[in-house]
């Protein structure tokens, strides 16, 4: 349900590339659900495509790898499949470029501005909703304390 899942938690990314986004995109009633985890964060990057500078998909890629062991790197490979991104098809993923705006994370605990499973009523199903990223504000924590919480031993 998480983007990525670790020994110590979970990270679920979220990417945009609106000129000025003051909310996010929630596909999954699960994404935010902390509860199947020791500790959930939330990475929101803002994006913004490019012709001629910035880094491809292609790039981002292989510099994660290059940082990966060999199980996470196994791991990594096998949700960038799960996705449908292919090695065999990495010209399709050259293009656009996009330069990082902005990054922000966010512990996930009670009270983060979501919805969860458990609450919804009876026959409710295929959730998609917007969280605003103001509301977010108070659980901000720094990206470099979210990998060393999910990534040391």
């Amino acid at each position: 349900n998480q983007d990525f899942r670790f020994e110590k938690g979970a990270l679920e990314v979220k990417a945009t590339c609106a000129n000025t986004p003051t909310t996010f995109n929630v596909s999954n009633i699960r994404q935010l659900d902390e509860s199947a985890h020791a500790s959930l964060f939330l990475y929101l990057v803002l994006l913004e495509p490019s012709t001629s500078r910035g880094e491809s998909l292609v790039t981002a890629v292989e510099r994660l790898r290059a940082r990966l062991s060999d199980a996470a790197l196994e791991r990594f490979n096998a949700g960038l499949i799960d996705y449908g991104y292919l090695d065999a098809h990495e010209s399709l993923y050259e293009s656009p470029l996009y330069v990082v705006r902005q990054e922000q994370s966010f512990r996930v605990v009670p009270g983060f501005p979501r919805l969860l499973e458990k609450d919804l009523p009876t026959g409710v199903h295929e959730v998609r909703y917007e969280v605003s990223i103001a509301a977010c504000a108070r659980y901000s924590i720094p990206l470099d304390e979210v990998s060393r919480e999910l990534l040391q031993p």
